[in-house]
């Protein structure tokens, strides 16, 4: 799979998810931040090989890590991650890394959909978001499951960031008018209910 074929992908899984739940991974229309990748690899016929979580993906799903501190350390494509340090409130590695020398709890992860202008899409608790300031994601990496494309001159690369970006306002926009249709329905519903 390409890093083009994921992005298109993540706004697929993206458009999906109507509600944030742990361990979702988008199938049933739930997801958590993982979940969210996980669900596009599989979507891409790519089965996840390990554990459903971000500080598994960070320690075997992930090359060419490095800290970010502004949208130019970025690519699209690149997987963003918040973590917290030993004695950080928050702070809550599992005790499977116990033995990992990689101290980090790496608790939150999301993918850089665009970079100008930046877009990072994520779940978390609301459902899928998109930051557009670097803010607290501390980390980048590559998933180790995606094939290497030359890179693109920077006009081609904003008109696919752009279309990228256009489909997932138009899958976002599509889901928003079926929610509204259901919520019409429900109402004129319950009023001839009432009116009963």
């Amino acid at each position: 799979m390409t890093t083009t074929e994921f992005l298109t992908l993540i706004a697929e899984t993206a458009a999906q998810v109507k509600s944030y739940r742990l361990g979702g991974s988008a199938a049933d229309g739930t997801s958590d931040c993982i979940g969210l990748i996980i669900g596009a690899l599989k979507r891409g016929g790519i089965s996840w090989p390990g554990i459903h979580g971000t500080n598994w993906a960070w320690r075997n799903a992930v090359k060419d890590t490095a800290a970010v501190s502004s949208a130019a350390d970025t690519v699209p494509g690149d997987l963003l991650f918040k973590a917290y340090d030993p004695g950080d409130a928050g702070y809550a590695l599992p005790s499977r890394y116990n033995s990992s020398k990689d101290r980090k709890d790496y608790y939150h992860v999301g993918v850089v959909t665009a970079v100008d202008p930046l877009r990072i899409t994520h779940c978390t608790s609301g459902g899928i978001k998109t930051d557009t300031k670097i803010g607290q994601w501390k980390y980048r990496a590559k998933l180790k499951y995606l094939k290497d494309e030359p890179a693109a001159p920077a006009a081609e690369s904003k008109e696919k960031d752009a279309a990228l970006t256009r489909a997932a306002i138009s899958e976002a926009l599509e889901s928003a008018r079926a929610i509204r249709e259901n919520a019409e329905k429900l109402e004129q519903t319950l009023s001839t209910a009432l009116k009963e």
